[in-house]
């Protein structure tokens, strides 16, 4: 649902995603199944992939042809 959202560009959704997929996480971390280290790592990963939303990629371009003109 996380990776569709993202996909999607639904920002809103992504976080709540993330959101539950970080409880979910920290949960799994708990147990044997998984080390609290790579819980710890795939959240991060996740944010990461959230925050590189935040950035459009026109708004870079509409500033380098600005620059350009000027």
């Amino acid at each position: 649902m996380f990776l569709k959202a993202v996909h999607d560009g639904d920002r809103t959704a992504a976080q709540k995603s993330l959101s539950a997929l970080s409880g979910l996480l920290d949960r799994f971390a708990l147990t044997p199944a998984m080390h609290r280290n790579t819980a710890a790592r795939r959240k991060s990963r996740l944010a990461k992939r959230l925050s590189k939303m935040g950035t459009p990629h026109h708004a870079t371009a509409a500033s380098g042809s600005s620059a350009k003109g000027a």
